[in-house]
C-alpha cells in the first residue's frame, strides 16, 4: 500500500472525525464562535489535503430515526448511533441562510395553514386565510369602559405593527388574541399578497406561549435558547438547529417578529410574572432593538408597564356578517373538496341575516347543518331546521 494512499485513509478518517464533532458540539447548545471556526479552519485544511492526495471528502450525512451515515465520496460510511440526530443537524446547517430561512418559512407555514374554529357541539379545521376576519385595535390604558373602547376610532394591522415599541393585545376571553397571533404567524410565514402587512416578506415571525416560554426562562443559558427550547416545544417538526440558526439570523438582522401568547396563563405569580414581562421588555429595547415584540393577554394592571397597549375591538354587526358567511363559505367548500352535496345556497344566504342574534347561539345549528346535512332536514327559510323559524326578521 503505498504512503499517498495511507496518509489519504487517514486525512479522510480525521476529516469525518472532525466533521462529526463539529456537528455533535452544536447539539446540546450552541459553542462558541471561535470554536466553530477553528473546527471549521481545520476541516477546510484537510479538505485542501486530500484534494491534492485525490482521496475521497465527506460528501453528505444521511439517517434515519436510530443511525445517521456519515457518507464519504468514495462510496465508503461511517455509522453513528446517534438516533438520526447528527443526520438532522447536518441538513439543518447544510443550506444557505436564504435557504435556511425559506425552509422555515415553509414548514412554519404549513403547521399555521389550518385553523380549527370551535362552536357548540360543532369543531372543523379551516383555511386560517378563508375564515379569518380582521379586527379593529384600540388604545387601552386599563381604565377604559367598553363604551368607550367600542366610540374610538380603530386602528389596523398596518398601524399596529408599524410602532417601534414593544406591543401588548389585551381582551377578554375568547375574544380573538390567540386567533389574531396564529394569523400573524402563518400570514408572515406564507407572506400571501393579501395580508396586507408591514414587513411581509422581511419579518420572520417566531410564536410561544406565555407558559412555555416561562418555564425555560431561567434554566437556559440566554435569551436566544430559551427562546429557541420554547419554539421547539411549540414545533416539534421542527428541528433546533434550523430554529436556533433561523431566529439568530432574524434577531442580528432586527427582522424578528416575537409573539407571545397567554400571558396571563402563565404559571407564575404576579410578582414573578412581572419581572418575566420586564425582562423579554428589557430585552426587545436594548439587544434585540429593532425586533417587533408582541404580548396577547387577558387585561392586568401589569401588562401595561413599558408596553404600547391596544385593546380588540368588538366585532360590529357588519363585521359578524362577513365573518359568519366567510365561515359558511370555507365550510361548503370542504364538502365540496371531500365529494359531498353542497348545494345549500339558502343556509348560506341565511348565515349573512343572523346579525342582530348572539353569533355563536345563532350560526352554530346552521354550520352544523352544512357539515351533517345527511343527520337534518334541509334548513330552508320557514322549515322546522330553519334556527331563524319563529323568530322576528333581523332588523
Amino acid at each position: 500500500m503505498s504512503e499517498g494512499f495511507q496518509l489519504s485513509n487517514f486525512l479522510t478518517n480525521l476529516l469525518a472525525s472532525l466533521t462529526y464533532d463539529l456537528l455533535k458540539a452544536l447539539l446540546p447548545h450552541p459553542p462558541r464562535q471561535e470554536e466553530i471556526a477553528q473546527l471549521a479552519a481545520q476541516i477546510h485544511d484537510l479538505r485542501a489535503l486530500l484534494a491534492r492526495f485525490g482521496a475521497p471528502q465527506v460528501i453528505r450525512i444521511a439517517g434515519d430515526v436510530a443511525h445517521s451515515v456519515i457518507i464519504l465520496g468514495d462510496g465508503n460510511t461511517v455509522n453513528v448511533d446517534d438516533d438520526g440526530s447528527l443526520a438532522q443537524q447536518w441538513t439543518a446547517w447544510q443550506p444557505s441562510p436564504a435557504e435556511a430561512r425559506d425552509l422555515y418559512l415553509a414548514r412554519l407555514a404549513a403547521l399555521r395553514q389550518l385553523h380549527i374554529f370551535p362552536l357548540s357541539r360543532l369543531s372543523f379545521d379551516l383555511p386560517l386565510e378563508k375564515i379569518y376576519q380582521r379586527p379593529g385595535f384600540v388604545r387601552y390604558a386599563g381604565e377604559e369602559k367598553p363604551a368607550a373602547l367600542r366610540q374610538a376610532p380603530p386602528l389596523g394591522f398596518q398601524d399596529l405593527l408599524a410602532r417601534p415599541r414593544p406591543l401588548a393585545l389585551t381582551g377578554i376571553l375568547g375574544q380573538g388574541k390567540t386567533t389574531t397571533l396564529r394569523y400573524l404567524t402563518w400570514a408572515y410565514a406564507a407572506h400571501p399578497e393579501s395580508a396586507l402587512l408591514p414587513g411581509l416578506g422581511e419579518r420572520l415571525p417566531f410564536a410561544v406561549s406565555a407558559r412555555r416560554l416561562s418555564q425555560v426562562w431561567n434554566e437556559a443559558l440566554d435569551p436566544l435558547e430559551a427562546w429557541v427550547q420554547a419554539l421547539r416545544g411549540e414545533y416539534s417538526a421542527l428541528h433546533p438547529a434550523l430554529l436556533r440558526r433561523v431566529l439568530q439570523d432574524a434577531l442580528q438582522g432586527g427582522r424578528a417578529l416575537l409573539l407571545v401568547d397567554a400571558l396571563d396563563e402563565a404559571r407564575l405569580p404576579d410578582p414573578a410574572r412581572a419581572d418575566f414581562l420586564a425582562a423579554l421588555r428589557a430585552l426587545a429595547e436594548s439587544d434585540w432593538r429593532g425586533n417587533l415584540l408582541l404580548v396577547a393577554s387577558r387585561p392586568y394592571a401589569w401588562l401595561h408597564s413599558g408596553f404600547e397597549t391596544f385593546a380588540l375591538r368588538d366585532l360590529q354587526p357588519p363585521d359578524v356578517q362577513r365573518l359568519a358567511y366567510r365561515l359558511g363559505q370555507a365550510l361548503l367548500e370542504k364538502r365540496r373538496a371531500d365529494g359531498l352535496d353542497a348545494d345549500s345556497p339558502a343556509v348560506l344566504e341565511r348565515l349573512t341575516r343572523l346579525t342582530d342574534l348572539p353569533f355563536l347561539r345563532a350560526v352554530t345549528p346552521l354550520l352544523r347543518h352544512l357539515a351533517h346535512p345527511a343527520g337534518a332536514a334541509r334548513a330552508r327559510p320557514g322549515s322546522r331546521a330553519d334556527p331563524g323559524r319563529g323568530r322576528p326578521p333581523p332588523g
